[in-house]
């Protein structure tokens, strides 16, 4: 059996600003160190083989307060969606005729000088194939918004024009479990270890 658990950053500046933060650094905010410091509590006692972090500033620091002490891989491939020109920019309008629903309910759009989602599941999968061939048992993986529910759709087959279904708070956690060849969701968004 293998598992996979998969954690959205906790809360970072962007969050708060109602952002798209891309891939901009973005750094945790109070609140954010807080909801690390629970997740590394929850996972203190789960004997994990390796973890897996975004190589960008706000996944890093949510590892960093999680205090784990374990080998980690940085890896692009879990960055979060590059929003081109609109990275750093509010939630909303996304350009001429482009409102916010239109941008994240049609894959296909790409963004100026950014990334569409189809592009940004190219990564993961890459991410996902390449973890399946690992002989370790338990790996964590540190990631953003797009990347965690792209994942949650690789493991449950929902196609991707379906990615919505999924929702990712802050600081969640997802298991995801591999038994005889065939994966399936462990857990959910799960926000338990916050309260």
């Amino acid at each position: 059996m293998k598992r996979l658990f998969v954690v959205r950053h906790a809360r970072s500046t962007g969050n708060d600003a109602r952002v798209y933060e891309g891939w901009n650094g973005g750094s945790l905010t109070r609140k954010g160190v807080q909801q690390a410091r629970k997740l590394g509590k929850f996972f203190r006692d789960i004997p994990l083989d390796v973890v897996y972090c975004s190589d960008l500033l706000r996944a890093k620091q949510t590892l960093e307060e999680m205090n784990l002490g374990l080998k980690t891989v940085f890896d692009p491939r879990l960055r979060e969606r590059d929003y081109g020109i609109h990275n750093g920019e509010p939630y909303g309008f996304m350009g001429e005729n482009t409102s916010f629903d239109d941008f994240y309910l049609n894959y296909r759009l790409k963004p100026k000088n950014g990334e569409s989602l189809i592009e940004v599941r190219k990564r993961v999968v890459s991410f996902f194939n390449f973890v399946e061939k690992q002989k370790h048992e338990t790996a964590l993986v540190v990631t953003h918004h797009n990347p965690s529910m792209l994942l949650i759709g690789l493991a449950s087959q929902t196609p991707l024009w379906n990615w919505r279904v999924f929702v990712q708070s802050n600081a969640c956690v997802n298991q995801l479990v591999n038994e005889g060849g065939v994966w399936r969701i462990a857990r959910i968004n799960d926000t338990s270890h916050l309260h």
